[in-house]
């Protein structure tokens, strides 16, 4: 606990060191007038800087601790000696006092408490952690999606962990990235509450408080935050940002003519989305509106174009280049951009790929069924995807709610561009893989706009409460925040909650790592999965199975012994696939797996 709670919080220092300038430089304070939003940006747009650098290192060499800690030294030092760095961190010192402070680091605690239960991700032993140690021992490597095609997924998200995955923390910092967004869900809720509740608040907080209580809700109920995955921060991101237009667009700079500056407040939103897509594409369709956002808020003029292609080209080129490098696609697995390469899995295979993850999703994770359609998947998962068909039910009562609101007064709170940014997220997450994990933060935007809208009456309300005001201190927020994220595996127990007990007692897995609270290292990966008893459909833990050593052409490789019913590598050495290979040799003997991996011209 105490060892990820400090990597969390050693985070998010260094990211609003790097992102504080962006905001100076932006005049943001014209439209972002109060510290905590200023401090927030400022952290996710420093640790997307961040993220990415070590993203773009990957593609040239391993990411190491020294390399990690030079990056991130460098970054921070070049940020510290910006003048407009000094005059954040100024505002910084002044605003922080004991309270906040004290009530920041419990709500740290909690989350560290919550990130030291062992892993049960299956797509995290799938291939999470694998990428994960990739890059930390290899960086990217031709032809890795050969060995595994999901390696064909390259995301800036995983250097994050990659760069603190050595020595004593090796194969057991798989939560750390998950408990970093968490944290930052967490303390953008409670800022949200604290201004309502004490009649501070506006309708952006108003914004933040539904659609972050839901979306903390659904991502802890199904355990998302104890994972590398790179969902949870393209859910946060999406939310964040959309918040970010919110309070653009209710400001009043002293000049309207502010906009129609090449470099002004509504990058911003630009700025995060392009983070957000070099996490996951799925974050396209934020990146698309962000895009609109910025390119027509204002005169729309050469440089605003300019602008916002080089930032789509930081942060998008690194992203093509390794998916040249792992699979001969650029943004595998779209089929679009696919070279012929030695080691490219080619134009049929992304395109199958494709198919797989979006029928996987129309059909709840079960094979498809004979005589399946592009359509009769449709009443069945309304069924299964109860989260979704929720969301869906509240955003179209939501729009009937903004639409008699616009009948009666003529105007609305809901924006142009945030409306658009639901429906083609929405739009997006049935086309590539109709889930909640893909489409929570689109889902939720719609319901949390109809209540922004009534921000008024809201404020009104609270005020007759009597005595809340006496709740919005931090330590008392920060602390039962703290104490809710800690036990909440306690309180509202996963169905792996039990099984885990058992587990436990076997050694040769658990070690001497708890299974659900370790106070100073977070437990390696279980490499265990859950399988559904036929009788009764509950899930019981199915033990590890043996990982081998096996050959194909001049490498050995590992793999489960038996990847018929086991297919999870977990934390195993490199290289790892999921099941035998076939047709493969080095790339260049003389480096080993290192130089990678191509297809062998005669059969093995």
């Amino acid at each position: 606990m105490l060892i990820i709670s400090l990597l969390i919080a050693a985070s998010g220092i260094c990211g609003y060191l790097i992102g504080s300038p962006f905001i100076s430089r932006l005049a943001a304070s014209e439209c972002i007038d109060r510290f905590a939003d200023k401090a927030i940006i400022s952290t996710w747009l420093g640790i997307l800087v961040l993220t990415n650098t070590f993203f773009a290192l990957s593609l040239l060499s391993p990411l190491t601790p020294s390399i990690a800690i030079g990056i991130t030294l460098s970054l921070v030092t070049i940020s510290l000696l910006s003048h407009r760095s000094s005059s954040c961190i100024k505002e910084c010192i002044d605003k922080i006092s004991i309270a906040p402070l004290s009530g920041v680091i419990a709500v740290t605690l909690g989350v560290g408490a919550y990130c030291s239960q062992v892993i049960v991700s299956y797509d995290t032993k799938l291939y999470h952690m694998q990428a994960i140690k990739w890059l930390s021992e290899y960086g990217l490597v031709p032809g890795m999606a050969l060995i595994h095609s999901r390696f064909g997924y390259p995301s800036s998200w995983f250097a994050l962990s990659a760069s603190v995955n050595h020595g004593m923390l090796q194969g057991r910092i798989g939560s750390f990235a998950g408990g970093f967004s968490l944290l930052m869900l967490v303390i953008h809720l409670i800022i949200s509450l604290m201004r309502i509740i004490r009649q501070q608040g506006r309708s952006q907080d108003f914004f933040v408080l539904l659609s972050t209580l839901t979306a903390l809700i659904i991502i802890l109920l199904y355990g998302l935050p104890n994972s590398p995955t790179p969902d949870l921060p393209i859910i946060v991101l999406v939310l964040v940002t959309a918040w970010s237009m919110i309070i653009i667009s209710d400001s009043r700079p002293d000049s309207i003519l502010h906009y129609d500056k090449t470099l002004n407040v509504g990058i911003i939103p630009l700025l995060l989305a392009a983070g957000a897509v070099s996490i996951k594409l799925s974050a396209l369709p934020l990146l698309a509106v962000s895009c609109c956002y910025y390119l027509f808020k204002g005169r729309l003029k050469a440089g605003k174009v300019i602008i916002s292609g080089v930032i789509l080209i930081l942060f998008l080129a690194p992203l093509a280049v390794a998916g040249f490098i792992t699979s001969g696609c650029a943004f595998y697995p779209l089929p679009t951009f696919c070279a012929d390469l030695p080691w490219s899995l080619g134009v049929t295979q992304a395109a199958a790929e494709s198919k797989l993850i979006r029928d996987w999703a129309r059909w709840g994770g079960r094979p498809t069924p004979d005589g399946a359609t592009s359509l009769n998947w449709i009443i069945p998962w309304f069924s299964e995807e109860k989260v979704c068909s929720l969301l869906l039910a509240l955003s179209a009562l939501a729009i009937l709610v903004m639409m008699i609101r616009y009948a009666r007064k003529r105007t609305v709170y809901c924006n142009t561009y945030l409306a658009a940014l639901s429906f083609l997220g929405i739009a997006f997450m049935f086309y590539a893989a109709p889930t909640w994990r893909f489409g929570l933060g689109y889902l939720v935007i719609l319901p949390a706009l109809a209540v922004a809208n009534h921000a008024a009456w809201l404020t009104q309300q609270f005020r007759r409460i009597q005595g809340i005001a006496a709740f919005t201190t931090w330590g008392w927020v920060g602390g039962v925040t703290a104490v809710a994220v800690a036990t909440h595996v306690y309180i509202v127990p996963r169905p792996t909650f039990r099984p885990l007990e058992k587990v436990a007692y076997n050694k040769s897995i658990a070690g001497n790592d708890n299974p659900h609270f370790n106070p100073l290292l977070p437990p390696r990966i279980w490499n265990i999965q859950f399988v559904a008893d036929a009788a009764t459909g509950k899930k019981a833990p199915s033990f590890e199975d043996i990982i081998v050593r096996d050959r194909v052409g001049d490498f050995m490789y590992y793999r489960p012994e038996h990847p018929e019913t086991f297919e999870l590598c977990g934390d195993s050495p490199l290289p790892c696939a999921i099941g035998k290979l076939y047709n493969l040799r080095l790339r260049d003997p003389a480096g080993g797996i290192a130089g990678g991996f191509v297809r062998s011209k005669f059969n093995q």
